[in-house]
């Protein structure tokens, strides 16, 4: 029996800069819609922190929950911190900012796979074996467009990094987007094959007062071996997902045949015909490319319209992807 159901789902995200902007004067549009998937992006024009976008979808899945934020006994935030966008409590500050004081609040900066099936897979344990709880928000911003330097001229695509949020309204029960089974798995830093550019600043919160003022801030992802490192990452992320879906489905109690769709956010077109043929999915495999790679949370933006397919009604489907640099997740729900 499912401890939890989804009882809302909310989404922001920044501007949408198209893959034809993206690639004038550069770089091929066709190509990088074939090779990398890229379909647009969501970079801000100004500055946008990942608490504004988070509350944005928070309050977009209370309205759709029906519910106050009152009503929520518990907010989960799952989100990577960035020094320039620090904070020691997002959760804390989500409550404050809804105006409900009095809930419980975590926040998780670690975990494997898509941010919002790790949080879903979180709050059906915490449903499981705490029986307080009545009605949960999970919070999944992603703010990364600039750790990319797409100004460099040795660099190339190869995620089209966005900027967004989801946030899931959780409630007791079973049901549509009730947790049926989950599997993840981690490669930890993908064999070095990533590394970070690091930028030495003289800033701090206490200019006058605090050490020396140098702050090694990360800015920007790069491969070490850049002619190679595509298509053994394309193989290895398409080995690591089939295995990772297989577990989910196999934890729920189902075959492979018995899933409806098996829906991933970001996905090279590469691995997407790897991961479709070893799986033998077909067409059930959907892959929502057009947001861009958020670290998870574009699943958000796709969830409503699985919810509500009519053809998926009362079927098992799985939500599965990977995130950076190297972390694979897979949840089985009914919808």
């Amino acid at each position: 029996m499912s401890a939890c159901l989804i009882a809302g789902v909310g989404s922001a995200a920044a501007e949408r800069v198209a893959v034809e902007a993206l690639a004038a004067g550069r770089l091929d549009a066709a190509h990088l819609r074939a090779t990398v998937g890229l379909e647009a992006r969501y970079a801000p024009q100004r500055d946008i922190t990942p608490f504004a976008l988070a509350l944005d979808a928070s309050r977009a899945a209370l309205a759709q929950a029906a519910l106050e934020p009152q009503d929520i006994d518990l907010i989960i935030h799952i989100g990577r911190m960035r020094v320039e966008y620090f904070s020691w409590g997002p959760s804390l500050a989500l409550a404050k900012e809804l105006g409900h004081k009095t809930c419980w609040c975590l926040d998780v900066t670690e975990w494997n796979g898509p941010s919002l099936a790790a949080g879903l897979r979180l709050l059906d344990a915490k449903f499981r074996a705490d029986e307080r709880p009545k009605a949960a928000l999970l919070v999944c911003p992603h703010r990364f467009s600039d750790f990319v330097d797409l100004e460099t001229p040795e660099d190339s695509w190869l995620w089209p990094l966005s900027d967004g949020a989801g946030a899931l309204v959780v409630r007791r029960g079973s049901g549509p987007g009730a947790l049926l089974g989950s599997a993840f798995a981690s490669d930890g830093t993908a064999a070095r094959r990533m590394g970070v550019r690091l930028d030495v600043v003289d800033d701090g919160p206490e200019p006058e007062g605090f050490f020396r003022h140098e702050w090694a801030l990360a800015k920007y992802y790069f491969l070490r071996e850049p002619n190679a490192s595509p298509e053994q990452f394309e193989a290895r992320v398409a080995d690591r997902l089939t295995g990772t879906i297989q577990r989910a489905t196999d934890r729920a109690g189902l075959a492979l045949a018995d899933l409806a769709a098996v829906q991933t956010g970001f996905l090279h077109p590469g691995i997407a015909n790897r991961l479709r043929d070893r799986l033998d999915l077909g067409s059930r495999l959907r892959v929502q490319t057009v947001h861009g790679m958020m670290g998870g949370a574009e699943l958000a933006f796709v969830l409503p319209s699985l919810l509500a397919d009519a053809s998926l009604r009362h079927a098992p489907v799985a939500l599965a992807g990977f995130g950076i640099p190297a972390h694979f997740g897979a949840v089985v729900l009914t919808v």
